[in-house]
């Protein structure tokens, strides 16, 4: 549902789209995919961990 009105927000804004990061680790993936999103390869998403 909240996704719902996420997206109704974007499209009213005239927004280009909606970018979501994850872990792939956990079953978030599979619920993005099953909600219309697709894995970018053209989307480079780069992190540091400290410590």
């Amino acid at each position: 549902m909240l996704l719902g009105q996420i997206e109704k927000y974007v499209d009213e804004k005239g927004y280009a789209g909606i970018t979501l990061s994850t872990n792939k680790y956990v079953s978030a993936p599979d619920f993005c995919r099953k909600n219309g999103f697709l894995d970018c390869g053209h989307v480079l998403f780069m992190a540091k961990e400290m410590g």
